[in-house]
């Protein structure tokens, strides 16, 4: 379906995340079929928006507690 759609990117969710070599793995596996220019995207806003959390990966405060 990515060969024959050739999006230009895909969006990472909370879901799609387990922990670092799973996520690795999962970019190795889009990069396979995606376009060479496909960009990856993780909405990670921090705070409550967070899709890549501890332990494996920093917390981020929300940008409102720093700005």
């Amino acid at each position: 379906m990515f060969r024959a759609q050739a999006p230009a990117g895909a969006i990472l969710f909370g879901r799609n995340v387990v922990e670092p070599a799973q996520l690795a793995r999962l970019i190795d596996d889009l990069r396979a079929v995606l376009p060479r220019d496909a960009v990856l995207m993780v909405d990670q806003e921090g705070g409550r928006v967070a899709r890549l959390r501890p332990p494996h990966w920093a917390a981020h405060p929300a940008v409102g507690v720093i700005a």
